[in-house]
């Protein structure tokens, strides 16, 4: 059995969830059961997909300005300007994947895009000294992400 529950006031469950649980455990008859609860965190806000967004951009433009297209970075043998959309195919996807198995950024946990994003720094600010600082604020008018 899988509930989720929305907590509106803090250290009281809904009525009627007490009685499902109840009844459920019941209807089990005697012998061990597990009980798990855990706390769901919300996917990305709004607010941190404009960010996100806004991150890919600001960090396409730097490593274009810095001399570096997508061929010194992942292909040696075609040049190409990195754009908002290289930036999260080739760079961010991979890393998401490999930290947290998740392929779309949409299922990211709030926490995660730090995790992401930490990682996307480190390796850019060590292999080609490039630093973009995400983003804590709207994104700029025009852009709508």
């Amino acid at each position: 059995m899988k509930l989720f529950v929305t907590i509106k006031k803090e250290n009281e469950l809904p009525v009627r969830l007490v009685g499902k649980i109840d009844n459920y455990i019941k209807s089990l008859g005697k012998g061990r059961i597990e009980i798990t609860i855990k706390k769901i965190r919300g996917t990305r806000t709004r607010r941190q997909n404009n960010a996100l967004h806004l991150y890919f951009q600001l960090l396409a433009d730097e490593l274009n300005k810095a001399g570096l297209d997508m061929k010194k970075i992942l292909k040696p043998s075609v040049d190409i300007d990195w754009t908002l959309e290289s930036i999260k195919e080739y760079l961010w996807r991979p890393i998401q994947f490999a930290l947290l198995r998740k392929r779309s950024t949409t299922q990211l946990k709030s926490n995660e895009i730090d995790e992401v994003y930490n990682q996307l720094n480190r390796f850019l600010g060590e292999k080609f000294g490039v630093h973009v600082e995400f983003p804590h604020e709207e994104p700029i008018e025009g852009l709508d992400y």
